[in-house]
């Protein structure tokens, strides 16, 4: 059985409560090292289970050789750590680090902010073949201070855009995306947009969100110190109008803004915003003449500690949402909080629940690493001690999932949203690309259904304007949508995709590797299939499968831990075909 679903099994009972989350961050293989902070969760190579990227600044004297990091997805077994193979070991001190599908080839790209000159910012292009390629000349400024960074399509002409918030003493910045294929180009219009704020201040996190709903992006960017928090209203034409002050999101309650996440957690079909703190939190709803009030202290979810990265998602799948936040311990003790929701207000439980960890926390993200319908957390620290939550709630709760993609909104949907009726109860959801502090969540939208049994009404409000409806649906279902298709769900997909027209064995990935590398083969009908590995000599030193399949592309994963280093073979046979290549064990 694999790792991940073993632990459903092993989970701890606290109290007599269910333990939500399990510490899986050693058992599946993520990497401790000093100098972590954002962290940003996408299926970069599109094998169906969602990777993760780990920003990181190193040691400012010098003396510390730490690095990004990105973690591959060995299909919810464990994750390998493919930095350098995947050609993003490069040097520099980044803060966070987005991904953005910028080129709309379907395949995610990163945005590496660099935040102390100890190098530049990157960004770095999916070549979809597991590896990356650095653009140096794309009109973006390199080599100005970031922050933190968020993708989103303003201008509604199918290209993801990118906002850098800046440190003191620069002006934010904002891009916009003229790119045509694969020649990558973006323009400066800071200046013409009115986004650029003021050079005194610093921008802590920013996030797209279409605050009025009238089919344009807004921005929305909280700052350090006592410091007014930014909305710039989308005016539709290019250029932006600073309305915080008539809001009320100018608000920077106690001080240090630092993350930020917007959920419509009352179901009126409008977003509010957690902002965190340190020392109080604040959550702001809307009010019927679209003013923000701060109602943190009413529904009992203001405390903070020095507070950063914040996810509010429905992590035990109950149909409402709770709140997942991180700090630095070192600065008032006050460890990651976990508040479940208890019907409209909120109880902060980690310490019943044996999850208020003491670490120096900065970025946390969602995403669902064994596509169990409930939502894992990564939670990245500087003083090395990662975590990787595996959540452990009893299978009681129903959900759903979604994916969508663009064809004339941006590829991967950013500024997207899904409306989901059932039982009574209306929530939303959006696709976006930068938010909690210096990270990014999964682009999977996912929703809690408590013990609801069918979807009355799906609706997708894609970006620019049109609408698709769905009814009828059944739940605890993996769903994508092509805008303009047909609803499709994961076996659907893979019916699809996995239809391969020829006998194909295609190399090992890494190589050479130790001990474990990825083998990928296709095959053009239903049959027996056999992959064998042989030494030099021709001996058989390891069967990966031997049985009957139905046409499509399979990946497998081969471990040839307690064999020599050097070269192998590897055969595949169907039928009266078979192709063999050869691999090489470093050990």
């Amino acid at each position: 059985m694999r790792i991940i679903y073993s632990i459903l099994i092993a989970a701890t009972i606290l109290n007599g409560q269910n333990v939500p989350f399990a510490d899986r961050t050693t058992t599946l293989n993520v990497p401790k090292q000093t100098g972590n902070y954002g962290t940003a969760v996408a299926d970069y190579n599109n094998d169906g289970y969602e990777d993760i990227f780990i920003s990181n600044v190193p040691n400012l004297a010098g003396t510390d050789t730490s690095h990004c990091v990105l973690l591959r997805n060995n299909a919810g077994e464990n994750f390998t750590d493919v930095t350098a193979a995947a050609g993003m070991k490069v040097f520099g001190s980044f803060k966070c680090g987005i991904w953005g599908d910028v080129n709309n080839d379907g395949y995610p790209d990163l945005f590496m902010a660099e935040s102390f000159q100890h190098g530049r910012s990157h960004l770095m292009i999916n070549k979809k073949d597991g590896t990356f390629r650095d653009v140096a000349v794309s009109g973006i400024n390199y080599q100005a201070l970031a922050s933190t960074a968020a993708f989103g399509d303003y201008d509604n002409d199918g290209r993801l855009d990118l906002f850098i918030a800046t440190e003191f003493p620069e002006y934010d910045l904002l891009y916009r995306n003229i790119s045509v294929g694969d020649s990558i180009l973006f323009t400066d219009v800071s200046t013409e947009a009115g986004i650029g704020g003021f050079s005194s201040t610093a921008s802590m996190q920013a996030t797209f969100i279409d605050i009025d709903h009238d089919g344009d992006l807004d921005l929305y960017a909280v700052h350090d110190g006592f410091l007014p928090s930014s909305l710039f209203r989308n005016n539709g034409d290019g250029t932006f109008s600073d309305i915080s002050f008539q809001t009320g999101l100018h608000d920077y309650g106690a001080g240090n803004s630092m993350g930020v996440y917007w959920k419509d957690f009352d179901f009126d079909g409008w977003e509010e915003v957690y902002i965190t703190r340190i020392g109080k939190g604040g959550l702001y709803k809307r009010q019927p003449d679209g003013k923000y009030l701060n109602i943190a202290d009413t529904v009992a979810a203001d405390f903070n500690g020095m507070t950063w990265g914040v996810v509010w998602e429905d992590f035990d799948n109950d149909a409402d949402d709770d709140l997942f936040m991180v700090s630095t311990y070192g600065h008032s003790s006050v460890g990651s909080l976990y508040y479940e929701n208890t019907g409209g207000s909120y109880l902060e439980r980690s310490k019943e629940y044996g999850i208020n960890y003491p670490h120096a926390f900065y970025g946390l993200a969602y995403g669902d690493f064994n596509n169990d319908g409930y939502l894992d957390l990564v939670a990245s620290a500087t003083d090395g001690k990662n975590v990787l939550l595996i959540n452990t709630q009893k299978r009681t709760g129903k959900w759903i999932t979604i994916t969508l993609t663009g064809t004339t909104v941006n590829r991967m949907a950013v500024g997207s949203s899904v409306r989901l009726l059932a039982g009574g109860r209306r929530q939303l959801r959006t696709v976006t690309a930068g938010n909690s502090y210096a990270s990014g969540m999964s682009h999977r939208l996912h929703f809690g259904l408590g013990s609801i049994p069918l979807i009355d009404t799906l609706q997708i409000l894609w970006s620019n304007g049109s609408i698709q409806t769905f009814t009828g649906l059944a739940v605890n279902t993996h769903y994508r949508l092509t805008q303009n298709g047909s609803l499709l769900t994961n076996a659907d997909r893979a019916k699809e995709v996995h239809a391969p027209k020829q006998f194909r064995l295609h190399q090992n990935f890494p190589n050479p590797f130790n001990p474990a590398t990825s083998i990928q083969f296709s095959i053009p009908q239903d049959g027996h299939v056999s992959l064998e590995v042989f030494d030099l000599l021709g001996r058989l030193v390891r069967t990966v499968t031997d049985e009957v399949r139905s046409a499509g592309q399979y990946t497998e994963r081969l471990n040839l831990t307690g064999l020599a280093s050097g070269l192998y073979l590897y055969r595949l046979r169907f039928g009266e075909r078979s192709e063999v290549r050869k691999l090489m064990l470093l050990q």
